[in-house]
């Protein structure tokens, strides 16, 4: 996100927390790349963000390591 445009960070942290903990994640994920479920019934959690991720990478000025 390009700075100066912090107010806008948070937006859209909420929204991709709110995308991988409703089904829309699952749907997503499982219709269009129905062959990674079908080889490795677990390889969507492997590929899914969870909301620690996405808030430990997220609204930072500096990368986090």
């Amino acid at each position: 996100m390009a700075k100066g445009h912090r107010q806008d960070c948070p937006k859209l942290r909420g929204a991709l927390r709110d995308y991988v903990t409703n089904d829309t994640w699952n749907q997503d994920f499982s219709t269009p790349l129905w062959p990674i479920p079908k080889a490795d019934p677990k390889g969507e959690n492997n590929h899914k963000p969870s909301v620690e991720m996405i808030d430990a990478l997220s609204c930072h000025d500096e990368p986090q390591t």
